[in-house]
């Protein structure tokens, strides 16, 4: 027996489910909890496809989730995070050097492929896994939901945006795994403003894709890069209100992306409407 539920009612119940979920899982004293995290939207998309509505039997509910691959996009979701994260840091180096610490003593880069190829592996990896099991709900369930449902696509990005940043704030707050450094309340609220920039230029590359794969792999790469090149540098303040995953420097940057894109003209939309 599935639910009769209005598209709004979904939404809601998606919601409470995905924070709810997120303070049961924060309770979890475990090292798995932060992987077992990521993959709490695509457990709450298959309850509410599979349980609660039965939507999952419908081949138009797979379609608005995207499940094909577009090459270019996917392009774009390689290249965009990859060029924001190393110029965040290359500009945060030319602010101050020190910031810079280099491999640590004995160890160095010989070859252009050694970064590159596990940034690459470890993407595809993510992509496939934890990404996916963020992704599917976010941006595959959610978010054709709430474009549909409100005045504009910015204020659908918007919604999703500020949902996204929520769910992490009980690994924040009760763990306290997760964006550990510096002043708490100064990197959390920098923190909310790069996820609803990012919830933008995810969430338009996935509507212009229709695919959840394009999504998957821009959240992949943010974090892969992230993670390999903060190696090289100090850890904690004042680096981290610069640089890094959501320093000032990175929200300028992928704010003026969200700008582009919110403004650029969709090409493969209109072809589409004049047929």
């Amino acid at each position: 027996m599935s639910l009769n539920l209005s598209e709004k009612q979904k939404i809601i119940i998606f919601c409470v489910l995905v924070i709810s979920f997120a303070v049961i899982f924060s309770f979890i004293n475990s090292a798995l909890t932060l992987g077992a995290y990521m993959f709490i939207p695509s457990i709450v998309t298959l309850i509410m496809l599979f349980i609660l509505t039965k939507e999952g039997k419908t081949k138009e509910a797979w379609r608005k989730i995207g499940l094909k691959l577009s090459w270019k996009y996917l392009l774009y979701a390689f290249a965009i995070p990859s060029t924001v994260l190393l110029a965040s840091y290359f500009i945060a180096y030319l602010i101050n050097a020190d910031f810079y610490t280099g491999y640590p003593k004995g160890e160095y880069v010989n070859h252009f492929l050694y970064p590159l190829l596990p940034i690459i592996i470890f993407s595809v990896i993510q992509t496939v896994t934890l990404s996916l099991g963020e992704e599917l709900g976010w941006r595959g369930y959610l978010l054709p939901k709430v474009i549909a449902n409100t005045s504009s696509r910015l204020k659908a990005y918007l919604i999703i945006g500020l949902i996204w940043a929520l769910w992490h704030f009980p690994l924040i707050f009760i763990a306290k795994v997760y964006n550990t450094e510096g002043n708490i309340i100064v990197t959390t609220i920098l923190f909310v403003v790069v996820v609803c920039f990012l919830s933008i230029i995810i969430g338009e590359l996935k509507r212009r894709s229709n695919s959840v794969w394009t999504a998957s792999l821009f959240h992949s790469v943010h974090n892969t890069v992230w993670g390999y090149i903060s190696p090289l540098f100090i850890t904690g303040a004042p680096l981290i209100y610069w640089s890094g995953e959501s320093g000032i420097i990175t929200v300028v940057l992928y704010a003026i992306i969200a700008i582009f894109l919110l403004k650029a003209p969709d090409r493969q939309k209109e072809a589409g409407s004049k047929t």
